[in-house]
């Protein structure tokens, strides 16, 4: 057991149990597989340690930084005050703060303060969390600087007997309204609403939208201009459609940050949500609906961050479409020989990363001109829609028993749960094991529910008998309207809507694109008069992607 000891009047030291120094071999080969990423291998031998000696701090304190790695936080706080507990036995009563002095530099005494300052910073973020959710709970809004669009309003009174200021109530409201309570033209608010008309209901992109916010000379959320970033955190934010949540999301250990990163390539923490049960909603004054809200994330999903460079160094009709046929990461454009297009993969550039890709060959500008007769020319055949109908019928019925399947398994991981929880109580697990599977199960269960909400959103995407001849009619009027005589940048419009991805096989001789028709897009648009009005892009991760073509590209024409 960890005690101190006198060393010198007023003075004292820590002095460990003899058990102590056997087990350091052991607790550096822990440390050396921690240090070389072999995370199973370090737990295991840290608990190892533990088992034969409780106290060692060294070993709960590492055995602490492999949980917070892996997300177990709770778990990780538990064992950082558990070491808090054992340092504070170690003093005995004779010692008195302010007279006896302790060698603060050594190692026991730092690994103390370290872990007592985690906890004081683990506290603070608390307390702050637990404020701003009392504050709502009561019906006020959270203690901080309101979105871009709001203004923060409150009503406090100064109490008279301790003179501290009290907040009666607290709100947000819009800025600028006129004396109808609409946002007055170009002033933030309005602002806000334009940005999601533009991408939801016009399928825009952050970039025209940047540039449009700019030219109007509206006031940017901060600096002297408008950036495309601040676009795309205005239209993230779900607090515009009148329900704010807070305690939303949460940063955790990235699992795939490698030791001793120094590159920054790889994220050291990741923003994940946390569960529905931690958030607390407010209500704030709608700027706009939760359709179009829904709809602006989408477009600027599938479209990604829009023109970017596009036509104004290298015009590239593909850029971020054409997928590299090793990894399948989106391939980057370049000029050369003789200031010719080329599309290549940037992964391989990408050293820092454990496996780069190892494509080597360069696919050929050329090919945006083939690709962009190919695909007019199956919008042209009507065999091409019905084909889409027939899969999309089909795939009905397999999304529903996918669903089925994955409720089935909810169904049998929350009964593990439950005999889990009975093994602790008839002491079959201990408590750290019996936490650990049963955040396990819980992980798991969460996993499935998010693959629920995909099939399910995919299941709104659906094509029936009653829209199709609605959609062979806006695919008509498209086609004669803008594919004709279309510009590079009504090109690049189109291909965006129509979610286009290019899929081009190792050696070059063959390619597939795919695309996806977002129907329930073209029923609420209504409107036929060219690219700003029809909105097209299901997101891509759907599973029912369609594909167009597979057409074979004979080397000699792409000039190689």
């Amino acid at each position: 057991m960890l005690e101190l000891s006198r060393v010198a009047p007023y003075e004292w030291e820590f002095v460990y149990p003899a058990i102590y120094d056997d087990l350091m071999n052991e607790f550096h080969h822990g440390c050396e597989s921690y240090e070389e990423g072999n995370i199973d291998d370090a737990e295991r031998i840290f608990r190892a340690v533990l088992a034969q000696m409780p106290d060692h701090l060294d070993a709960i304190h590492h055995l602490a930084l492999i949980l917070s790695k892996r997300g177990m936080l709770v778990e990780a706080r538990d064992l950082w005050e558990q070491t808090s507990r054992i340092g504070h036995k170690a003093f005995p009563q004779d010692f008195k703060l302010g007279r006896d002095r302790l060698d603060w530099g050594s190692r026991t005494t730092r690994l103390i303060q370290a872990q007592a300052n985690a906890l004081r910073v683990e506290t603070n973020r608390k307390s702050a969390l637990s404020g701003n959710i009392s504050r709502i709970m009561v019906g006020k809004v959270p203690s901080q600087r309101p979105p871009y669009g709001y203004l923060y309003r409150s009503e406090k009174r100064i109490e008279p007997h301790t003179g501290k200021t009290r907040v009666l109530r607290a709100w947000w409201e819009i800025s600028e309204p006129d004396p109808d309570g609409n946002p007055l033209y170009r002033s933030r608010a309005w602002a806000v609403n334009q940005i999601f008309h533009w991408i939801g209901a016009e399928g825009r992109t952050q970039y025209w939208s940047t540039a449009k916010l700019n030219e109007l000379d509206v006031p940017p959320v901060y600096g002297n201009r408008w950036l495309p970033k601040m676009v795309s955190e205005i239209v993230k934010r779900h607090s515009y459609t009148g329900k704010g949540e807070y305690n939303a999301n949460e940063r955790v250990p990235n699992p795939d940050k490698p030791l001793g990163d120094l590159t920054l390539g790889v994220k050291r923490t990741l923003l994940r949500p946390k569960p529905e049960i931690e958030k607390v909603v407010f209500n704030t004054p709608p700027l706009t609906s939760e359709e179009l809200w829904k709809r602006a994330n989408e477009n600027l999903k599938e479209r990604g961050r829009g023109r970017g460079k596009q036509g104004k160094k290298i015009q590239a009709l593909f850029r971020a479409r054409m997928m590299c046929p090793v990894c399948g990461k989106p391939m980057a454009v370049m000029l050369r020989r003789r200031k010719r297009v080329y599309y290549y993969c940037r992964d391989r550039y990408n050293r820092w990363q454990k496996q780069p890709c190892q494509y080597r060959s360069f696919v050929p500008g050329t090919w945006d001109n083939e690709i962009w007769s190919e695909i007019r020319e199956i919008l042209n055949s009507d065999m091409w829609i019905e084909q889409q109908l027939t899969e999309e019928l089909n795939s009905s019925k397999e999304l529903d028993k996918l669903i089925r399947i994955h409720e089935l398994k909810i169904s049998n991981y929350e009964n593990k749960i439950v005999r889990v929880e009975e093994g602790f109580e008839g002491g079959l697990y201990s408590l750290g094991d019996a936490k650990i599977r049963k955040q396990k199960y819980i992980q798991v269960i969460e996993d499935v529910q998010s693959e629920i909400s995909i099939l399910r959103r995919q299941m709104e995407h659906r094509i029936t008998q009653d829209n199709l001849e609605i959609l062979k009619h806006d695919l008509e009027i498209l086609l004669s309207k803008n594919l004709v005589d279309a510009s590079f940048e009504e090109k690049l419009d189109l291909v965006a809507r129509l979610g286009i991805k290019v899929y081009p096989s190792e050696d070059l001789k063959s390619r597939r694109i795919k695309c996806g028709l977002d129907i329930k897009g073209i029923q609420k648009t209504g409107e036929k008069n060219g690219f700003a009005k029809v909105v097209y892009g299901r997101p891509y991760r759907s599973r029912t992607c369609d594909t167009l073509i597979k057409s074979h590209v004979d080397m000699k024409s792409v000039g190689l």
